[in-house]
C-alpha cells in the first residue's frame, strides 16, 4: 500500500529513508552486471502490474508482485522496487516523494523476505 504525504511523522520517515538508502547500496553491491537487464525488467514488471486494479466492493486494490521481485532478485529488490516508485510518484502521484524510502522499505523488505523464506539467501 502507498502511504500518502503527511501521514507519517519526521522519525519515521526518517528510518525509511535510512532503511532503503542503506538497503539499496546493499542490493546495489550485491548485483552481478549479468543481473542489470533483469533488475530493470523486474523494475518495469513491478511498474505495470501496479497499474492492473482489481475491484473489491465499493473500492479497488492493485497488484504489487513484491514477492516475485524479492525471489528472483533478492537486495536487488530494493533498487528495483525503489526505481518503479520513483516512477509512480512523478508518473501516477501514487505515494509521494517524502514517503518514497518508507513505501520502498515496506515494499522491498516484503520481496526480500519472501526471497528469505522461498531460497534461503
Amino acid at each position: 500500500m502507498h502511504i500518502a504525504e503527511g501521514v507519517l511523522s519526521p522519525q519515521v520517515l526518517s528510518v525509511g529513508w535510512g532503511v532503503t538508502i542503506a538497503s539499496t547500496v546493499y542490493g546495489l553491491k550485491q548485483l552481478p552486471m549479468e543481473h542489470v537487464l533483469r533488475t530493470g525488467v523486474f523494475a518495469a514488471f513491478f511498474f505495470v502490474l501496479s497499474l492492473v486494479h482489481v475491484p473489491i466492493g465499493v473500492s479497488n486494490a492493485h497488484l504489487l508482485g513484491v514477492g516475485c521481485v524479492g525471489i528472483m532478485l533478492g537486495f536487488g529488490a530494493f533498487p528495483a522496487i525503489l526505481a518503479a516508485l520513483i516512477l509512480q510518484a512523478l508518473l501516477l502521484q501514487y505515494g509521494g516523494l517524502t514517503v518514497l524510502g518508507v513505501n520502498t522499505a515496506t515494499m522491498a523488505g516484503g520481496g526480500v523476505l519472501a526471497a528469505f523464506v522461498f531460497q534461503g539467501i
